[in-house]
Parts: C-alpha cells; sequence; structure tokens
C-alpha cells in the first residue's frame, strides 16, 4: 500500500513536457503572436515541402520546364499574314528531327503556331483544330478570326488552375467579312492582344526590333519576303545553334499555302549566282 501511495505521489508530481509547460505559460499573458511565416526555420520547411509537392505534380514539374529553343514569328501584310517557324525539335543539346510542324491548319483561313514542349504543342493544337470543326459541323458556319482567338484564350484559361498548357501561340486568320487578315498574340497565362507583328521561342525575340524599324502597314509580298529573309538572317547570326530550315506559311483570300525555306539550298545558289558574275 505504502509503495502504491509513493507511486501515485511521484506520477502527481511529475514535471509537465517541456512543450506543454511552455504553451502553459506562455498561455493568457497577452504574448502577440508571430504573423505566419515570419519565422525563418517555418520558411525553409514550407519551401522545402513545397519544393517536393511540386516534384511530385506533373502539372507543377512541368511550368518548370525552360522555355523552348523554337523560332516563331509572324506579320499581317496587305490582305494577307505570313507565319514563320523553325522545323526542329530540340531537347535540350540533341536534335530529335529536322521536320517537325509547328504551324497548324485550323481550317482553310486559319493558322494557329505553337511553341513550347512538344506534348502540350500537340495536344492543344489537336484540341483546338477538332473543336474548330465540331462547331463549323453543328452550326454550318466557321468562326472568324477573333472568336477563334477567344476560344484558344478560354481554353488556356481554364486549364491554368488545373493543368495548364504551357503553350505560346500566334493565330492568323483571313476573314471574307472584313476582306482583311488578323494575327493574334497569346501566351500559356491566357492573355490575349490583337497584334501587327509578334515572336515565340528565344529566335522569336531577335525579330521584335526588325518588325519595329521594317514593317509598314499594307505590306506587299514582296516587302514581306524581303522582311523574312531579314528575320531569319538576324536568327541564323545571333544563335549558337540556329535552324536551318522553316516554314514560311501564308493564308489569304485563297486560303493557306506552304514555303519550305532552306537556308543552306538559299546560301548555295547565292553562292552560284554571285560566282557567274
Amino acid at each position: 500500500a505504502a509503495d502504491g501511495a509513493a507511486g501515485r505521489a511521484r506520477a502527481v508530481k511529475a514535471p509537465l513536457p517541456l512543450e506543454s509547460s511552455r504553451r502553459r505559460r506562455s498561455h493568457g499573458r497577452g504574448r502577440s503572436r508571430r504573423p505566419l511565416g515570419s519565422n525563418p526555420r517555418s520558411r525553409a520547411s514550407y519551401h522545402r515541402a513545397t519544393a517536393r509537392r511540386s516534384a511530385s505534380d506533373p502539372h507543377q514539374a512541368r511550368a518548370r520546364e525552360p522555355t523552348a529553343m523554337d523560332v516563331l514569328f509572324a506579320f499581317t501584310g496587305d490582305k494577307f499574314a505570313v507565319v514563320v517557324s523553325d522545323t526542329t525539335s530540340v531537347q535540350q543539346i540533341i536534335v530529335q528531327k529536322d521536320d517537325m510542324e509547328k504551324i497548324m491548319d485550323l481550317d482553310s483561313h486559319k493558322l494557329l503556331a505553337l511553341s513550347g514542349p512538344k506534348g502540350d504543342c500537340v495536344y492543344f493544337g489537336e484540341y483546338v483544330q477538332a473543336n474548330m470543326k465540331l462547331y463549323e459541323l453543328r452550326n454550318g458556319v466557321k468562326l472568324s478570326t477573333h472568336a477563334c482567338a477567344n476560344f484558344v484564350r478560354n481554353q488556356l484559361a481554364e486549364a491554368l488552375r488545373k493543368g495548364p498548357y504551357q503553350v505560346n501561340t500566334l493565330l492568323a486568320g483571313y476573314d471574307k467579312d472584313t476582306d482583311s487578315a488578323s494575327l493574334y498574340f497569346m501566351d500559356p497565362y491566357a492573355s490575349m492582344m490583337k497584334v501587327n507583328s509578334g515572336g515565340h521561342g528565344y529566335g522569336g525575340m531577335f525579330c521584335l526590333s526588325l518588325f519595329d524599324k521594317h514593317w509598314v502597314p499594307g505590306m506587299t509580298r514582296e516587302a514581306a519576303a524581303i522582311l523574312v529573309d531579314k528575320c531569319i538572317a538576324e536568327v541564323r547570326e545571333r544563335l549558337v545553334t540556329a535552324p536551318t530550315k522553316y516554314h514560311v506559311k501564308i493564308v489569304d483570300e485563297n486560303g493557306t499555302s506552304c514555303e519550305v525555306y532552306d537556308c543552306v539550298e538559299k546560301a548555295a545558289v547565292k553562292a552560284v549566282a554571285d560566282s557567274r558574275k
């Protein structure tokens, strides 16, 4: 009995755990709580947990992918629009293929150029293309270029909080109602703007200054061809591993047309012409 009483006494007099005693001492003394994240240790733990969560989430991991080394630019002319893209598929320093199609024909008078991870570009481009065809079959009319641009923009916005498409797009089209061509610039964050000229990717950045200097409203096809030559020459001069083949697509009242622009072939033709002079 004596041993039992002594044990109960020791149990009553046993000190509280350190955390519990601290919590009890600080309770009711009017101490102001620290702002959320003010503790450096808690901030570090939060960042580590976020990094682990991002690494395990495919959408978060995909959002960290670097910008694709694409050459993509476009501009409008007199009742036509020109869209240019390289044909190279690159993964880091490896060239996977040199006949990649980065400009999709949505219908007979609309072009959609995509830049970014190849999986997102193919999936999103085919999704938009199929929905344009579905709308035409259901309603008997085609969407205008402006309506098509708003549809693309809405799809990017709806997917932004779920599984964002890491695609940069240029939408060019010709409308018979207005007898004019238009160009729309969109990015992965669902921003959209109607522009006269634009570009995406590392190569497209070098063309913006040329557009500021050489683009004029109502350009002729001859002036547009010269501007395309200038842009591709600038890309080849600035980029260490610049692509050599490009797709040049034009949309006008007659529909879409495509031409393969081979820098090596053009350089050889120019060298032969210069040697004959």
